[in-house]
C-alpha cells in the first residue's frame, strides 16, 4: 500500500469517528512551571558535606599540568617558605578541601603560561584572579570563584600557586575547596502561605531606591525555597569582606491577606576589609531571628525578576557626569543631562532600572554605573 493510501485511509477513519474526537490545538500548550517547595533546596548537613566533598575533587580536575609533571605528596622544603605556608592550607569546620603538589620539569614561566591556557574550567567561574594580570612575575597564582549551589554550598574556589625552585624545577600547588551549608533548625523555615514578596533596597537611612512588590507564584515560591536553603552562620566563621558599602535589601513575605509571615534582611558590612561573618542575612519567622549566610541569593533574584537590587545613585551619577564637564539637572527620578549641545533624559524607576530616551556615549554609561555596589564575595 502506498503512502498515499495510507493518509486517505487514515482520514477516513477519523472522519468516521464523528463527534468522539475531540479537536486539539495547532499550537504548542501554554508551559506554567511548576513552584517549587519551601524545603526543595533544604537538605541535611551530612548531605551537604558529602556533596562538596565530591565537588572538591571534581574542581581539583579543572588543573591541567604539563605531561611528565611528577605529582608528589608534600611541598619540597627547597621551596621559598611563603610556598611551604599556602601548602598547609587553611581548614576551618564546614569545609571541604582537596590539594595536589606536582613538581615540573620546566622553567616557572612556561608553567604558568601552560597552565593557563590548559586549563578547564567546568564549571563555568563566575570570577577568575590572576596576580599580576598577564604579566608573570616571581608569585603567579590563578584563582577562580565558582557560584554557590542551592541549598548546597555558599563558596566554592580553586587556587594555583606557582614557584621556582632552586634547581630549575617549578612547583605548583592547587587546593580546592566547598563551604557547605549548615542546615538552620526547623524555627527558621519559612512555612507554606506565602504568596506576595516585598521588597526594599536603600542605602543607609535614604528613602528606598528599590521598592516593588510580587506575586507571581513560580517566583515567589522559589525565593521562598532559595531562602529556606541558606546556611546558618558557624559561630568560628568570619570573613575579610570586600563590599563597597552596599545598600541594605529586605525581603518581606507575606499571606495573601498582607499577614508578614517572615522577612530576610541583607545589610551592608561596613565596607572593604571588615571583618565579620560572610555575607550576612538575618532571618526573621515569627519572632525569632536567625544569622544565616547570604551566599547569591540577591543575584539570583536580580535576574528572575528584572530588577538590581544595587542601582546607580543619581547624586553619584551627576557628580560624575559634572566632574566630566555635563551640565546636569535632576529632579526627583528624572534627569537631563547635557553635553557638546545634545540632552539626553534619564529616568529612574522602583526596579532599580535606569533608562536614556537615546543611545547612551561612553560617558554616560560610565557614570550610570557610579556609586555603591552590591557585592557578595567573602
Amino acid at each position: 500500500m502506498t503512502r498515499a493510501v495510507l493518509l486517505a485511509v487514515v482520514a477516513v477513519l477519523l472522519a468516521g469517528c464523528g463527534s468522539s474526537v475531540r479537536p486539539t490545538s495547532s499550537g504548542p500548550r501554554p508551559f506554567h512551571p511548576v513552584p517549587p517547595k519551601p524545603t526543595a533546596y533544604r537538605f541535611s548537613a551530612a548531605s551537604n558535606r558529602i556533596a562538596a566533598e565530591e565537588n572538591v575533587r571534581k574542581l581539583i580536575h579543572i588543573v591541567v599540568v604539563p605531561p611528565g609533571a611528577l605529582r608528589v605528596a608534600k611541598v619540597p622544603q627547597s621551596a621559598p617558605a611563603w610556598f611551604r605556608n599556602q601548602a598547609k592550607g587553611f581548614k576551618q569546620a564546614g569545609t571541604s578541601t582537596t590539594h595536589r603538589i606536582w613538581i615540573v620539569r620546566m622553567p616557572l614561566k612556561a608553567v604558568v603560561r601552560y597552565i593557563r591556557s590548559h586549563a578547564r574550567p567546568r564549571p563555568r567561574p563566575e570570577a577568575r584572579y590572576r596576580t599580576g594580570g598577564d604579566r608573570i612575575g616571581s608569585r603567579p597564582s590563578s584563582s577562580y570563584e565558582f557560584p554557590p549551589i542551592p541549598g548546597r554550598s555558599w563558596s566554592r574556589y580553586l587556587n594555583v600557586e606557582m614557584t621556582k625552585l632552586p634547581d630549575g624545577t617549578t612547583a605548583v600547588l592547587a587546593q580546592a575547596g566547598d563551604e557547605w551549608n549548615v542546615t538552620p533548625p526547623r524555627a527558621a523555615l519559612i512555612p507554606k502561605g506565602v504568596k506576595q514578596i516585598q521588597i526594599v533596597s536603600r542605602y543607609g537611612k535614604q528613602p528606598p531606591n528599590v521598592d516593588f512588590g510580587n506575586s507571581n507564584a513560580y517566583d515567589v515560591a522559589s525565593i521562598v525555597a532559595l531562602t529556606n536553603g541558606l546556611g546558618v552562620v558557624p559561630h568560628h566563621l568570619f570573613c575579610a569582606l570586600f563590599s563597597a558599602y552596599g545598600p541594605i535589601v529586605s525581603i518581606t513575605f507575606r499571606a495573601a491577606d498582607g499577614r508578614r509571615i517572615a522577612r530576610a534582611r541583607v545589610a551592608d558590612a561596613g565596607g572593604s576589609g571588615a571583618s565579620g561573618p560572610c555575607n550576612p542575612l538575618e532571618l526573621t519567622v515569627g519572632k525569632r531571628t536567625t544569622a544565616l549566610i547570604g551566599a547569591d541569593l540577591l543575584l539570583r533574584i536580580q535576574p528572575m525578576l528584572g530588577v538590581d537590587l544595587a542601582p546607580p545613585l543619581p547624586r553619584d551619577v551627576v557628580r560624575c557626569l559634572r566632574s566630566s564637564g555635563w551640565s546636569v539637572n535632576h529632579v526627583a527620578d528624572r534627569m537631563l543631562a547635557r553635553h557638546a549641545g545634545e540632552t539626553w533624559r534619564v529616568t529612574f524607576n522602583l526596579l532599580g532600572q535606569v533608562a536614556t530616551d537615546k543611545t547612551a556615549p561612553p560617558t554616560l554609561r560610565r557614570c550610570l554605573r557610579s556609586g555603591p555596589r552590591y557585592v557578595v564575595r567573602g
